[in-house]
């Protein structure tokens, strides 16, 4: 009885000792995109005995995210690895959606689809000749550049590319999302369509991002990234939130035409 109260105890001050309280300040995103990510770094944290505190900005605009990024009002945030960001910001550096983010899925215009269905080439792409609307500053950019495509980048608020291709004559014939991106998205713009046959594909994923203030935690984070990986939780979250994605009747990921991008450095 003694031996099993001293190995009780002995858990506890293990506990004690190795968990970390975390607090750190991220942003929710009108679109709820942010949940996978919201509840992976709480899951993954707490996985290995860690306590997380998530403060939460609401609804911010995309600049309005990277200034209080960038001014320590936010700590974290969730964003496609480049070695300018590495640089910049303190890097997590374990991937968070299995790739799934560098597999593109376009949002087209009502009844688009017929200029999309001979595509079976990155060649056949390139000669639709059509423009791509894309974010300002977006590694997107780096990569159509890379791949001799042609595209808008839109400055400002990022969001408002969902209209400006519902308009249909606003310079822009589809919308580049990552596939993950997309099944969320679709349902909060039913005036557009996926198209439903290619997927481009370019070699990165998202990573957490720290601000300085919160480098302290870049060990914690990839400890428990790293197991979460293993443990498969990030598979049970992708499977929970993106399972359309797998859907044959729907997105349809693993049966479109596969269409590799060269990925810039």
């Amino acid at each position: 009885m003694k031996k099993i109260i001293l190995l009780m105890i002995f858990i506890m001050i293990g506990l004690f000792v190795f968990s970390e309280e975390i607090v750190l300040t991220t942003v929710e995103l009108s679109d709820g995109t942010h949940n996978y990510y919201h509840e992976l770094l709480t899951k993954a944290l707490e996985a290995k005995g860690h306590k997380l505190t998530l403060n939460i900005e609401k609804s911010l605009p995309q600049p309005r995210i990277v200034n209080y990024f960038e001014n320590e009002k936010l700590s974290i945030h969730w964003l496609i690895q480049t070695k300018e960001r590495d640089t910049k910001y303190i890097p997590v550096e374990v991937d968070i959606t299995n790739g799934l983010t560098g597999n593109r899925i376009l949002f087209i215009g009502k009844n688009k689809q017929k200029d999309f269905d001979n595509v079976k080439t990155l060649e056949d792409f390139r000669n639709l000749n059509k423009i791509g609307g894309l974010g300002k500053n977006w590694f997107d950019v780096e990569v159509w550049k890379a791949n001799n495509l042609k595209y808008f980048e839109k400055e400002g608020e990022w969001r408002d590319l969902y209209k400006m291709l519902k308009d249909g004559n606003m310079g822009i014939d589809y919308f580049s999302r990552g596939v993950q991106e997309i099944v969320v998205e679709s349902a909060l713009h039913p005036y557009l369509d996926i198209e439903k046959n290619i997927v481009l594909i370019y070699n990165k994923d998202f990573r957490f991002y720290l601000s300085k203030s919160a480098k302290k935690y870049k060990k914690f984070l990839e400890e428990s990234l790293v197991e979460a990986k293993k443990s498969g939780l990030i598979d049970k979250l992708i499977r929970k939130y993106f399972l359309d994605v797998f859907d044959k009747n729907k997105i349809n990921l693993d049966g479109r035409i596969k269409i590799k991008l060269t990925t810039p450095n």
